[in-house]
């Protein structure tokens, strides 16, 4: 059934061509249109099945290929000072760098993915049993590589740190094709995380004990040179004990407060001292191991299933598409008329009344410079 479009005054004098356009509006034109893709989806079968099968059997190849992979878990209790108004603040969501100590287990995470741990994981030689057969091998054969970046890039994909937010346990797991090596790469950055903190890192109260040893050297020498020069004075003035002299007793008595001075000094830092040394051992934070590195059994990847399934189904709905899209620009090519083209600019001009006004000035201006150069 046709319907004639029948437009207002106004649209027909702004809309002359489009008088006596005729469109089609069957209730049946929606169900038409899909058997109408169905049916070319058909005809383009061999193109759909050519593309789906070639992907396919890459996907396949590629999951025949990888080999299997095993995830080694290891996990860190928090440790050190915590501050409870951190605590507060990510409770609430507030984060302050500032906030966290600088010598609890919060840094953990930072000192497991730095440059020097990730070295010295990389320069070690790792051996181990794989199906009966005696391994020995380094990352650096492992990964195949010998660029140090390129080494510490795969290094790190294959490590996985992370500390909880509620209970700030640090988190470790390693990924490789061994279980074995899996979990030796795990148990090496453990032990590397505990001679850093036993040898490497300095806290406030260690670098408070290291200027107080400066200091009781120094001002053991103040009053060493001191003491000498009171008995320098007493043995040259023999009759210092009894001496009405002014002199000898204004230099004694000088002599005399600045060894107590310096005496008072000395003894003062060396309480310090001791007392710096006890918080010292207190503030270097303990490795405590929640959960030693496991050895894994069961592998953690590839998910050669679901990768082969969701492939198959990408590549046939982007073929199908594909040519769908050929179909209408193949079939828009063919039908393409003119009272087409004034029904879309008549759609235009309606939503975008602009536009034509527009469409005209360039129009009577391109007219205008064609007049002028004839």
């Amino acid at each position: 059934m046709k319907k004639r479009i029948t437009l207002s005054n106004s649209q027909d004098k702004s809309h002359p061509d489009i008088e006596g356009i005729k469109t089609n509006h069957t209730p049946g034109a929606g169900l038409a249109n899909l058997f109408d893709y169905i049916s070319h989806l058909i005809h383009y079968r061999k193109f759909i099945i050519v593309c789906f099968s070639l992907t396919c059997s890459i996907a396949i190849l590629w999951a025949v290929l990888t080999p299997n992979q095993y995830k080694s878990y290891s996990s860190i209790l928090p440790s050190g000072q915590v501050d409870q108004m951190s605590q507060l603040k990510s409770l609430a969501g507030i984060s302050s760098s500032a906030s966290s100590g600088e010598n609890s287990s919060e840094l953990f995470p930072v000192i497991l993915r730095s440059q020097s741990i990730r070295n010295a994981i990389l320069d070690r030689e790792y051996s181990f049993d794989d199906d009966g057969n005696k391994l020995s091998l380094t990352l650096s054969e492992y990964f195949d590589q010998d660029d140090p970046d390129l080494l510490r890039i795969k290094l790190k994909d294959i490590t996985s740190v992370s500390i909880g937010k509620k209970t700030g346990v640090v988190s470790i797991a390693i990924e490789t094709e061994y279980p074995r090596l899996s979990q030796l790469i795990a148990e090496e950055y453990i032990n590397q995380l505990e001679e850093y903190n036993l040898y490497h890192r300095k806290s406030h109260a260690g670098e408070n004990a290291e200027y107080l040893s400066n200091q009781i050297v120094q001002k053991r020498l103040e009053l060493e040179i001191a003491e000498d020069s009171l008995q320098e004075f007493q043995d040259s003035n023999s009759d210092w004990v009894g001496s009405s002299d002014p002199e000898t007793i204004k230099m004694l008595a000088r002599l005399k407060r600045d060894v107590t001075v310096k005496s008072q000094t000395y003894l003062f830092l060396m309480q310090e001292y001791e007392a710096a040394k006890l918080d010292m051992k207190k503030d270097v934070p303990i490795v405590r191991i929640l959960d030693y590195p496991t050895l894994p059994t069961v592998k953690t990847g590839p998910y050669r299933k679901m990768v082969v399934i969701i492939t198959a189904f990408l590549t046939f709905i982007a073929a199908a598409f594909l040519s769908l899209i050929y179909h209408l620009f193949n079939r828009s090519s063919k039908e393409f008329d003119k009272d087409s083209f004034n029904i879309m600019r008549h759609n235009i001009s309606d939503a975008f009344p602009r536009t034509e006004v527009t469409i005209n000035r360039i129009r009577n201006r391109l007219k205008r410079r064609e007049s002028e150069v004839v």
